[in-house]
């Protein structure tokens, strides 16, 4: 495996750490399932991972699965091009397109991955109000925890 770094300079805009307090173990939570999920497809497309797939290729074979799966793993998918197009953009300086990749990852895990909480949704709903969010996404295992929001300094 190859690792790449990036030289980050976040030049007007910092990182915060909200923690939501909510604690989810990974066995009890979407993880195993979505995990599961992403194995069963990888099998019907004939790919070890469904990493292995670009947006292209996945979306030219919608037609091999259900709409709930097709929604789910198109999420894995577009994230893992999302990432790489994060690494650009911090690499070029571009600190508001990359808040942008990290609020179009917020939106998929919510919406499309269905892996989200209430209590999250509010502080990353509440956060965004401020006008001072340039991104915000969820981290922490079991998909709750915190949201890690990139904002203006000050």
């Amino acid at each position: 495996m190859k690792i790449n770094y990036v030289k980050i300079d976040l030049k007007d805009y910092e990182f915060a750490l909200i923690n939501s307090k909510i604690h989810h173990e990974l066995s009890s939570s979407a993880y195993n399932e979505r995990r599961k999920l992403c194995e069963s497809v990888a099998k019907k497309l004939g790919v070890l991972n469904v990493s292995e797939q670009n947006e292209t290729s996945f979306l030219n074979q919608r037609s091999k699965l259900p709409l709930n799966e097709f929604t789910k793993v198109n999420y894995v998918v577009s994230e893992n091009e999302r990432v790489l197009s994060a690494f650009q953009s911090l690499g070029k300086g571009e600190i508001v397109e990359f808040g942008t990749l990290l609020n179009a990852t917020r939106f998929g895990l919510q919406h499309k991955y269905e892996v989200s909480c209430p209590e999250i949704d509010f502080l990353v709903d509440q956060t965004r109000k401020s006008g001072v969010i340039v991104g915000s996404r969820v981290i922490g295992g079991g998909f709750v925890g915190c949201s890690l929001n990139l904002i203006h300094k000050g």
